[in-house]
């Protein structure tokens, strides 16, 4: 079971944090930072996975799952998700932590790396962490709302029912294929009651801030730009296909065998392995991704 806490990053804004303790003290240390949509209750598969051999500790990022939700844009983005991670860490007098981010995590992960090198040992990335520029002119938010097959122009869609959004879910491509009970839990506490039914609890506003912040500017984005700050071992685990469309098909992959190879030009340090007959959902979340982390934390650990 999980422990809950929760910091104060600024006078109104509160982060969650689901905290599994190691077994014995002085342990070290994994942040696990979530993707797009979710929360950090997602990551009890993985705490389960190390079995009490490390502390993990999972944020849900403002905007999302419990913790507190700004309507200002200007208050999202990936730096600002890696500065709360690190409030966090600083909060709890953590330092020295491997930092395990998926999909939209993978971003936080190499901010956080860049902006505080003082609290990571080393990051490990699943299926995220940098993009190939974007032709000239291209808006980053429908860009995104594209890869992600139409997710944000569903953030506010309300659902008659709770069990009935669960039992979707369960049958979709991708989740559905790896679905137990802790997925099950984190989904859950990922919606809210509101007239008519229940929604996500990710705002639109966080969604499009943040959609916009993988590319800002469009021409030169921080978040490649920063890359060259990151002095600490990283390693990449990508996937060989995108986000599931039906049992048979998926999107074009997250990370493609030519931006990987810009990635590793720009971080001469990065470390890279692609899981096979995998996609952007199992490579992130469920036991393959689980067993690929803990091996690389070990790795990294040595």
């Amino acid at each position: 079971m999980s422990e809950t806490l929760h910091v104060e990053v600024e006078p109104d804004v509160t982060i969650h944090v689901d905290r599994w303790a190691a077994r014995l003290p002085g342990a070290p240390t994994v942040l696990a930072l979530h993707g797009f949509s979710g929360n950090g209750a997602i990551f009890a598969g993985l705490a389960k996975a190390f079995d009490g051999a490390v502390e993990v500790l999972a944020i849900d990022c403002r905007g999302r799952g419990r913790s507190s939700k700004p309507a200002d844009p200007a208050r999202y983005g990936m730096r600002r998700h890696a500065d709360d991670a690190a409030a966090v860490l600083r909060a709890l007098d953590r330092t020295d932590v491997v930092v395990v981010g998926t999909s939209m995590g993978a971003w936080i992960s190499t901010q956080l790396a860049a902006r505080h090198p003082d609290l990571v040992r080393a990051a490990i990335l699943l299926d995220g962490g940098y993009f190939a520029l974007l032709p000239a002119g291209t808006d980053p938010v429908a860009w995104a709302n594209q890869v992600l097959l139409g997710a944000i122009d569903r953030m506010d869609m309300v659902i008659p029912d709770l069990d009935l959004a669960v039992a979707a879910l369960r049958v979709a491509p991708g989740i559905g294929t790896i679905w137990d009970a802790d997925i099950e839990r984190s989904l859950r506490a990922d919606f809210e009651e509101v007239d008519g039914g229940v929604r996500g609890r990710l705002r639109p506003v966080a969604a499009i801030a943040d959609a916009r912040s993988y590319h800002d500017p469009v021409e030169d984005p921080y978040l490649r730009r920063d890359i060259a700050r990151i002095t600490c071992p990283v390693h990449l685990v990508t996937a060989p296909e995108g986000l599931p469309i039906t049992a048979e098909t998926s999107s074009p992959p997250i990370m493609p065998a030519e931006t990987v190879a810009e990635f590793q030009r720009a971080l001469p340090q990065l470390t890279v392995e692609m899981a096979p007959d995998t996609n952007h959902f199992t490579v992130c979340l469920g036991p393959v991704a689980n067993a690929l982390v803990v091996a690389a934390t070990r790795e990294v650990l040595k």
